[in-house]
């Protein structure tokens, strides 16, 4: 980060949770600096102009001093609060899903520029459109992607072959298997149609507007969650606590 005690950043609220009488632990993911942990000083006071900035899933404008441990958020500016999304009960759950994510897999002061901007995109886009699950499926790619665990798509994995591609995916190689390198394997196999595997790719390669135009029938979309599911718990190694909570979450979205 530098060694400047003064430094500000646009950031997106991860969490925050209590801390000494008047004061708040924030987890913010920033656009220069990455994941960093702050403190908000009196900022559960009734007046303190910190309240509304540093609330979960807000998008601001933050500026902050060094601290022996932690940094000190000492002003901010609230960019976009996403006040419709927080009415909405599916896109709440949508923005719980998101942050813990990156809370849990954002390593300490890396940087993440494009990731920051993706997230920021989607949020915008949920906002304003409301909740699809292809978002989620469109943010977990640009988080492996982004975080350089994206799968290989176009040739096996394992001998680089482009040729006698199946429908062969190993969650363990991160990639496709041709023929050959499948009746070799004693890795799990996660089998996806040709249909899956071009929607993987657009998720992968298109901008967020194409993705949008997206339709896909229940079954397909059914496959690509749960890669991604596997895909992230295998290569990330974790568990990500809200995964229960999208059966529920599934119940309540509209369809595409």
């Amino acid at each position: 980060m530098g060694k400047t005690l003064y430094y500000k950043s646009l950031g997106f609220i991860l969490r925050n949770r209590d801390y000494l009488e008047a004061d708040r632990l924030i987890s913010i993911f920033t656009e220069k600096y990455g994941k960093i942990g702050a403190i908000a000083k009196g900022v559960k006071k009734p007046k303190s102009s910190l309240r509304a900035c540093t609330q979960p899933f807000c998008y601001s404008e933050l500026f902050l001093r060094r601290g022996k441990s932690l940094d000190i958020v000492s002003q901010g500016r609230i960019l976009e609060f996403f006040g419709h999304s927080r009415e909405d009960m599916v896109s709440v759950m949508y923005l719980l899903y998101m942050t813990e994510i990156l809370d849990k897999i954002l390593p300490e002061n890396q940087p993440y520029p494009e990731l920051f901007f993706h997230t920021i995109e989607i949020v915008q886009t949920l906002e304003n459109k409301g909740p699809r699950p292809i978002l989620l499926r469109y943010f977990e790619a640009q988080v492996m992607n982004d975080l350089g665990f994206s799968p290989v798509l176009n040739q096996c994995v394992n001998c680089g072959s482009q040729k006698a591609l199946g429908e062969f995916f190993s969650i363990v190689e991160g990639g496709l298997l041709c023929k050959e390198c499948y009746q070799r394997t004693t890795e799990p196999v996660f089998f996806m149609n040709a249909e899956v595997l071009a929607v993987l790719k657009l998720l992968l390669r298109a901008d967020l507007k194409m993705i949008e135009r997206l339709r896909l029938n229940e079954q397909t979309h059914a496959q690509i969650e749960r890669f991604w599911e596997k895909y992230l718990e295998y290569h990330l190694e974790r568990r990500f606590a809200l995964k229960n909570a999208l059966s529920v979450l599934k119940k309540m979205m509209p369809s595409e």
